[in-house]
């Protein structure tokens, strides 16, 4: 099955707000609560189930990118 991830970053785990913290986050980089709602229903008539994992980015542990 295809897979889409959307990645949402945080500077730790208060700043991530609670349970709209996303619909938040797509309306400041859509320009209104309407685009984004309008976006969500598109990925919900889309997909047949969505998945939420947080995940804590260590620098040691990663890939760095060559400078």
């Amino acid at each position: 099955y295809p897979t889409e991830y959307i990645v949402v970053p945080h500077k730790n785990y208060a700043s991530m707000g609670g349970g709209d913290a996303f619909q938040r986050f797509l309306a400041e980089k859509m320009g209104s609560d309407e685009a984004a709602a309008e976006l969500m229903e598109q990925f919900s008539s889309a997909t047949e189930k969505s998945k939420f994992q947080i995940w804590e980015h260590h620098p040691e542990y990663s890939m760095q990118g060559s400078e």
